[in-house]
């Protein structure tokens, strides 16, 4: 299965990078120390989020 940061970016196909980003950037009442990864386009600033990702936001904003 492909990882998002092998697909082009949707909005303009240039390649995606690969970063990893504080979760309490993205989600309230995540903890600090939590670190997800997002697939980001340096060309048009897009960003998207893995299933795996989500999974992490979600849960963790649960608690």
């Amino acid at each position: 299965m492909p990882h998002e940061t092998d697909l082009p970016c949707p909005d303009c196909g240039s390649d995606l990078e690969e970063r990893s980003v504080a979760a309490s950037d993205l989600t309230p009442g995540a903890a600090l120390e939590d670190r997800v990864t997002v697939a980001v386009c340096p060309a048009c600033d897009a960003t998207y989020y893995p299933d795996r990702t989500l999974s992490r936001l979600f849960s963790t904003a649960s608690r």
